[in-house]
């Protein structure tokens, strides 16, 4: 049995989903990336950070949900990591109805989801709003990557959801080539101003460890984040063992 096993042993999967704190994985449907080992590591870290963090989010008693998009690529990564460490593996579905001329890599689902929701390709929006992530963490993806980036960005900006750190996962070069240059033109232009604070929302990592410090100093209330944080010009937070 896996190192999550103790908070799901005798408890229906339904209870499990209405106790968790939800992780999620947003990435390509067409690469899995170089990801699989560092977030392995990362999620059984923060089951075993259950041990000696009391929060609201995470302690001895909290079960763990991650959910994706249930597709292929870095989705079934992040379901797979998820099974093999006992942690429930979720998905909200889109099913995609094919026309001639639509190319749709999404439609198959992975074999790795034991929970799952299907919405119709018009309740495209709905899906992105009930995906309940505590936690969201982004690798490597495209246009349906980039569509989740934003409207993660709106909801913590409007308060949909507690000021918790959204994980960029992997080369700081390629988040400021996706994120930067769309960040400074808001803020040389003035179109967020009282909101720029947003930046330090997201927290670029590349190893697990880093991953892992980056979450036990928000556990414990270290984490400068929200409103009253600083601005970041790049857009996000690079963050290392040394940041302070």
């Amino acid at each position: 049995m896996g190192p999550a096993a103790d908070a799901r042993a005798g408890i229906h999967p339904k209870e499990i989903f209405e106790r968790a704190t939800f992780f999620g994985i947003y990435g390509s449907n067409l690469m899995i990336g170089n990801f699989a080992v560092e977030l392995k590591k990362l999620l059984k870290g923060i089951l075993e950070m259950r041990e000696y963090v009391d929060h609201p989010l995470l302690g001895k008693k909290t079960p763990l949900a991650l959910v994706t998009g249930g597709g292929p690529g870095a989705m079934e990564m992040g379901n797979r990591m998820a099974k093999e460490l006992d942690i429930l593996s979720c998905a909200n579905i889109v099913a995609f109805q094919l026309r001639p001329d639509m190319i749709v890599n999404e439609q198959r689902q992975n074999p790795y989801v034991e929970a799952k929701m299907t919405y119709r390709l018009d309740q495209l929006i709905e899906r992105q709003a009930e995906f309940y992530l505590d936690f969201p963490i982004f690798v490597m993806g495209g246009i349906g990557t980039d569509f989740e980036y934003s409207l993660e960005a709106v909801r913590h900006k409007v308060g949909c959801r507690p000021f918790g750190p959204i994980v960029l996962f992997g080369d700081p070069l390629y988040w400021k080539e996706k994120i930067s240059h769309h960040f400074r033109c808001n803020l040389s232009t003035g179109t967020i101003k009282g909101s720029e604070w947003i930046s330090n929302s997201f927290f670029c990592v590349q190893t697990a460890e880093q991953g892992l410090r980056l979450y036990r100093d928000f556990f414990t209330g270290k984490l400068k984040i929200g409103a009253d944080g600083p601005t970041y010009e790049d857009g996000f937070v690079i963050f290392d063992t040394s940041t302070p």
